[in-house]
Formats: C-alpha cells, sequence, structure tokens
C-alpha cells in the first residue's frame, strides 16, 4: 500500500474510538512510522491527522506513537527547508514550511519580534494607495522630497536607501508614528496592501509544537460524548481561573498569538490582548478554555468584545469571540 492510501485509511478512523477503530489507527500508525514522506499533499494530510490525534488519543501507547511521528515529521521538514517550496504543504503551519500571508499593523509589528520566525516584506498586492502618499505623512521633512518623484513603491525604498531585509521593519516603524490614532494608522497602512514572508526559525512556531502548558496529564479519549444535559453543563460552577507567574502568562499570550499566525487568521482580541485580562480555566476531559479582552484603545464605544481560545490536552481546537451588551442601553 502506498503513504498516500494509509493516510487514508488512518483519516476514515482517526475520529472513531470503538476497538476495530482503534486498532487501525495503531496498525496506519505503525506502517506509516517506516515509510519516508513524499513531497506531496499526502504528507500535509498526515500531518493533520497526526493533529487530531495528538488531540484525542485513545491511549499512551498512540499518544507515544503521535508524538514520534511528529517529531519525525519536524526533522525531515527541517533538512528540506532550503528546497524548493511544496503548495500543497503551504497554510498547514507545519515546521519550518513559510507562510506567505496579510496581517494588521499591530500584527506585524508583533511578528517582527517573533522569538521563533523571520518576517520580511513579500509583496504590495493590490494597494489602494502608492507608498509616496502614505510616507509623505511619516518621513521627516529632509527626506518628504523623495515621495514627490512619482516612483514606484521599490523605487521609493531605494531613493531612501532602505535595504530589501530592511523595508517591512522600516514601514512598520513608519506608520507607528500614528499609534495615537489607531483608526488612521490601520487605514494607512491597509491601503497599502502588504503581504508578509514569514520563515520558521524553530520547530515551536508549527501547530503541532505550540501547545498550552497542561496543568494535569494528558486525557486519553475513549468515546465521543454526543449526548449530555446541556442545561446541567451550562449550570456546573466553573473552577478558578489557572495561577499563573508573568512568565506563564508570557508563554500563554505567545501560544495564543501563535495560534492565529498558524491558521492566517487574525482577530481583535487576540490582537489587541491585554494581558491583564487573560484568565485561563482547565475544565473537564482535557479541556482548558482561555478568555481574554482588548487594551482600553481598542475596546468597542457600547459594547465589551471578548476573545476565547480552546485547547484540548493542550492543543488549539477552536477560538472566537463573544460580544456582551448586557441589558442594553437604557430608553430615553
Amino acid at each position: 500500500m502506498s503513504f498516500k492510501s494509509i493516510v487514508g485509511a488512518l483519516r476514515a478512523v482517526q475520529n472513531k474510538f470503538d476497538p476495530d477503530s482503534i486498532e487501525r489507527q495503531h496498525a496506519g500508525l505503525e506502517h506509516l512510522s517506516r515509510l519516508a514522506f513524499p513531497r506531496n499533499e499526502a504528507t500535509a494530510r498526515y500531518h493533520d491527522s497526526l493533529l487530531f490525534l495528538a488531540a484525542h488519543p485513545h491511549d499512551r501507547d498512540l499518544e507515544r506513537r503521535v508524538g514520534a511521528e511528529l517529531a519525525r515529521l519536524e526533522r525531515f521538514l527541517k533538512a528540506r527547508r532550503r528546497e524548493r517550496p511544496v503548495a500543497a504543504w503551504e497554510d498547514r503551519g507545519m515546521a519550518y514550511v513559510d507562510i506567505v500571508t496579510r496581517f494588521s499593523h499591530d500584527a506585524t509589528r508583533w511578528m517582527l519580534g517573533h522569538p521563533h520566525a523571520t518576517v520580511a516584506l513579500d509583496s504590495f498586492d493590490q494597494p489602494k494607495a502608492g507608498l509616496n502618499d502614505i510616507l509623505k505623512l511619516t518621513l521627516p521633512s529632509l527626506e518628504r522630497g523623495e515621495t514627490t518623484a512619482d516612483c514606484s513603491n521599490d523605487e521609493l525604498m531605494d531613493a531612501l536607501k532602505v535595504p530589501p531585509a530592511r523595508r517591512l521593519p522600516f514601514l512598520v516603524q513608519e506608520l507607528s508614528r500614528h499609534d495615537g490614532d489607531p483608526l488612521l494608522k490601520d487605514h494607512l497602512y491597509d491601503s497599502l496592501d502588504v503581504f508578509l514572508s514569514i520563515r520558521p526559525t524553530n520547530g515551536r512556531f508549527s501547530k503541532a509544537r505550540n501547545r498550552l502548558p497542561m496543568t494535569r496529564g494528558t486525557v486519553h479519549q475513549k468515546d465521543i460524548v454526543k449526548r449530555f444535559d446541556v442545561s446541567g453543563l451550562i449550570d456546573m460552577p466553573l473552577p478558578p481561573p489557572r495561577a499563573m507567574s508573568q512568565a506563564e502568562r508570557d508563554e500563554a499570550i505567545l501560544v495564543l498569538k501563535n495560534t492565529m499566525a498558524l491558521s492566517i487568521r487574525e482577530t481583535d482580541p487576540c490582537t489587541y490582548l491585554e494581558p491583564g485580562s487573560l484568565r485561563i480555566v482547565d475544565l473537564e476531559g482535557g479541556l482548558s478554555c482561555a478568555v481574554f479582552g482588548m487594551t482600553p484603545d481598542r475596546q468597542l464605544p457600547l459594547e465589551s468584545y471578548v476573545g476565547f481560545t480552546l485547547f484540548k490536552n493542550g492543543l488549539p481546537v477552536a477560538y472566537g469571540g463573544s460580544w456582551i451588551f448586557g441589558p442594553g442601553l437604557p430608553s430615553a
């Protein structure tokens, strides 16, 4: 059987927990562990299956096998990161696979300081404004004249002596002059339609290793709970939030922001996360939920908007937001 067909057989049973399906999961992982990874879609699909099994392992042996395969895949990807990119691996959050995407100014600024990835300017895709129009609002008066020569974006960067490797930090720094007026800053930056090239430099910047530390051991999945008392669950008192040191809080925020970056997504509560607002509640079944709000300058004027990320055995499995309006505005 080919690598592709075995991966297909594994995916057919990965979310089933009857004895036969569990036996097939073990057999599939055992067989695949002896095969080389192909440079095609099958490896990406296997990666996705390993992530699901890592979050929902049936037993300790399966957990061990999945961890070993994820580590083997990371070594494979690291050894080939200088080879021609494989299109089927893009946008999957795989270790050492470059990402090309677009983020807001603040999210880009955060990515520029990332400890496990480098970020560079990839392109201006479909800008609504030229760089001349934007930089004439930010450059010192001695350099502002360069924006009147009708240069292209690249020609203007050349005239300003900004080397290619420094162009993204330069743009972010110039637009940071408008931090005091975030709506204007966002409008100017978004008008440039900047696309980033993100290059992982460490295996930690990957979906496989971007995990929230567990306060308890891995919870093994014995079945899928399809019927339960919804009202009883909602009325169940929550445990107190997880106690965290500053270092643990910083690590949790890194995981939360990585979750968005690796999924090529962005939400306001995560981008503008207020560190002091973060609460993590450890629930039953290996679930943990992180809830967080935004810095005051990014909050909505009339209602609260909070974000959340749900984790299963430390791996992010869902994210979203909630708009909380309370009883509503008083009538006139």
